[in-house]
């Protein structure tokens, strides 16, 4: 299949049902026809070939994945079964039944196309991204922050959906902007308890995460958002005991050694001077929060608002 990211095109191939399944659910209505410039082909398999003998050059601090240098070549092997082989504009690599099964496919997608993203201008964060007044809002933190739930909160508050777990960003005009990135939301359980009005939203349960997946359009009643400059950035964390959720001003070195955990591939040492930069310019141009999260984040729309369009200024 073809598909948009930004303005590129780029083909998703596999001989997988798995896979091909997946990545149907994954870009739904982002397919396209124009002639591809960037590639990726993923194959399934009982096993993964051999690691090169050599330890790896980079070793991701979460135990997500492993980055080995072969030859010219570099191989992402993802702890939770895939190992994909990177070139120029093409990548190709095996999936195992595991990271299918488990809701990896769209780490593993992302981040074996995220080189050829970088080398174009454009790079991923992990983040949850939503507009508001023409004006881009992210929430980043690590699992079980609450970046998720927070984000569901402002689409069901009328907000415009950009991205869930991964957002494209690109510096223009002289300033970073977030993009319209594909992806489903995938919340637990307790989630729906404190935000109810996900229930009557469509979606249907994830056995193997015991979790639940919510298409953006099932959610976002303004549809997709255009993109747009990113003027805030929320560091959410789950408070227990708290009732009302709020926010606090955050240092921008704080705020921007957090990105740099979030977003920047050390090994990736040809785009790390870019991708610094722009970093340093998100920062610059965004004021930073840290969000406390109480019980009642169905008022976060209200309470984040403010951050952004007029009522900012």
């Amino acid at each position: 299949m073809r598909v948009r990211l930004a303005d590129l095109s780029v083909l998703l191939e596999s001989e997988a049902e798995g896979v091909q399944e997946e990545w149907a659910r994954l870009f739904a209505g982002w397919e396209c026809a124009a002639e591809p410039e960037i590639a990726l082909t993923l194959q399934q398999a009982g096993r993964l070939p051999p690691l090169p003998e050599l330890p790896p050059v980079y070793a991701d601090d979460r135990g997500i994945v492993d980055v080995y240098l072969e030859g010219r070549e570099y191989l992402l092997h993802f702890h939770d079964g895939a190992l994909v082989r990177l070139y120029q504009d093409r990548a190709e690599g095996v999936v195992l039944d595991t990271a299918l099964g488990n809701g990896r496919l769209e780490d593993v997608t992302l981040t074996s196309l995220a080189p050829m993203l970088r080398a174009r201008g454009y790079y991923l964060l992990h983040a949850f991204a939503a507009t508001h007044d023409g004006e881009a809002v992210l929430i980043s933190g690590s699992s079980g922050s609450g970046k998720t739930t927070s984000g569901a909160s402002l689409l069901l508050g009328g907000w415009r959906y950009l991205a869930n777990d991964a957002v494209l960003l690109q510096q223009r005009d002289g300033a970073v902007f977030a993009l319209p990135t594909p992806g489903y939301l995938q919340v637990r359980p307790p989630t729906l308890f404190l935000l109810p009005a996900l229930r009557h939203r469509r979606g249907y349960p994830h056995a193997a995460t015991a979790s639940y997946i919510f298409p953006a359009a099932s959610v976002a009643d303004g549809g997709w958002g255009e993109p747009g400059p990113v003027r805030a950035l929320y560091f959410p964390q789950i408070e227990r005991g708290l009732e009302t959720s709020e926010v606090q001003p955050l240092e921008k070195a704080v705020a921007l050694a957090r990105l740099v955990e979030e977003s920047v591939d050390r090994w990736d040492t040809g785009a790390l001077a870019a991708h610094l930069n722009l970093l340093h310019a998100l920062v610059a141009g965004a004021e930073a929060y840290r969000l406390h999260l109480g019980k009642d984040v169905d008022r976060l729309p209200e309470l984040l608002a403010p951050a952004t369009g007029e009522e900012r200024r």
